[in-house]
């Protein structure tokens, strides 16, 4: 301590310090440097600032058993994305759940847009075996930022459950089960409805 206490009585940085010190507070210059080292416990000792809690949140839409199937127009466009609800915060999917009418294989997407045409796949699942009614997969997908879309390869597009109180806010692609990292182009088809497709989060 006494070594420290020299060091910041005699270095240039300690000595203007403890003289501001001293004049403002009316003291000496010798406890001015006390004041200093008194500092320098205090936010040694109060550590580091604490972390926010993480915080579940979720997006996309209720895996509920909707009123429509998608459309037959879907045939084609196997990869389907969510564009009505995005991710609010940045963090880590835990679980993801859908409704299907019936058996299919599955693979959730996470989908970022990085402007202009620029839509690519940034992250999936593991590629899954569903079945009629509400799946329910456990999964751990990092790296989730705020504005992302969830979206989901299916192996027969015709057996996802849909809202059509939803109206625009599907969109789909010809793209295929394309890998993280790849451009995609997504069309919306009009009357689409609301794929019965969520993934649940927690923040970072």
């Amino acid at each position: 301590m006494k070594s420290l206490f020299r060091a910041i009585r005699y270095s240039s940085v300690g000595v203007f310090f403890a003289g501001i010190i001293s004049v403002l507070a009316g003291c000496t210059e010798r406890e001015g440097v006390l004041g200093i080292l008194l500092l320098v416990l205090l936010q040694f000792c109060s550590g580091p600032a604490a972390m926010p809690d993480p915080v579940p949140f979720q997006f996309g839409n209720p895996a509920i058993d909707g009123d429509v199937l998608l459309p037959p127009t879907f045939a084609a466009f196997n990869l389907c994305v969510d564009l009505l609800n995005p991710a609010s915060l940045d963090g880590t999917i835990t679980e993801w759940q859908i409704f299907l009418d019936a058996p299919t294989q599955l693979q959730l997407k996470v989908v970022r847009d990085f402007g202009g045409a620029d839509i690519r796949v940034v992250a999936e699942s593991a590629l899954v075996n569903g079945v009629a009614g509400l799946n329910t997969f456990s999964t751990n997908i990092p790296g989730v930022e705020v504005g992302d879309f969830i979206g989901v390869w299916i192996g027969t597009p015709e057996t996802v459950e849909a809202s059509s109180a939803v109206t625009t806010s599907a969109a789909c692609s010809l793209d295929g089960n394309v890998a993280p990292g790849t451009p995609i182009t997504l069309f919306v088809l009009a009357p689409s409805g609301g794929i019965s497709l969520q993934a649940k989060a927690i923040s970072n």
